[in-house]
């Protein structure tokens, strides 16, 4: 991830926070065709509960349509193999599986950077490096919750109607496969870090 992302996130962080107002960030970015719309619900095509494709083998994942209290834009950035938590988890699984193998590595296009050596460390240098690139365009976060290191890390901006997260935790599309590294806004109303 790059300071162009960075400032498109923190661009939609920053526009009003409704359906209209994401869109436009969202086209202002490049990210959303001119003309094309965002539906509220199910019919095919882009909605708000989906992905959006960015370019370049990206994808912002959608949540509820804005203002709503499940609204949100995140852009992952990073993954984790094996997650840093893995050797607390109850693996009473008899299969043949010996955990030596990404085995979801082959899922994710060429586009993403492969480290296989990569580990926990070098996990957070992301994370910091991600930090330091938000710092320089909004200053320091509001508040910092958790830890890279412990598995759960949300530092958070608070923008006015929306809250700009950065946060490390299980990426839940992979059913905590890997650890994620994540951009996202939020709604602000009632907000606090999602377990």
């Amino acid at each position: 991830m790059g300071v162009e992302q960075v400032r498109a996130m923190v661009r939609i962080a920053d526009t009003a926070w409704t359906d209209d107002g994401v869109h436009e960030a969202l086209a202002a970015s490049g990210w959303l065709p001119e003309g094309r719309r965002i539906d509220r619900g199910p019919g095919g095509g882009l909605e708000f509960g989906g992905t959006l494709d960015i370019g370049n083998d990206r994808e912002l994942e959608l949540g509820s349509a804005p203002p709503g209290p499940r609204a949100f834009v995140a852009m992952p950035f990073a993954l984790l193999w094996p997650p840093i938590n893995a050797d607390d988890t109850d693996d009473t699984d008899d299969t043949d599986d010996d955990g030596d193998e990404d085995d979801l590595d082959g899922e994710y296009p060429d586009v993403w950077e492969r480290r296989p050596d990569a580990g926990p460390a070098e996990f957070e240098a992301e994370f910091l490096r991600v930090r330091a690139l938000l710092e320089d365009l909004v200053g320091p976060p509001s508040h910092v919750h958790g830890s890279v290191a412990s598995g759960v890390r949300w530092d958070v901006w608070e923008r006015g109607d929306t809250v700009l997260t950065l946060y490390a935790q299980d990426d839940i599309p992979s059913y905590s496969h890997y650890d994620r590294l994540a951009l996202a806004v939020w709604t602000a109303d009632g907000w606090t870090p999602p377990e």
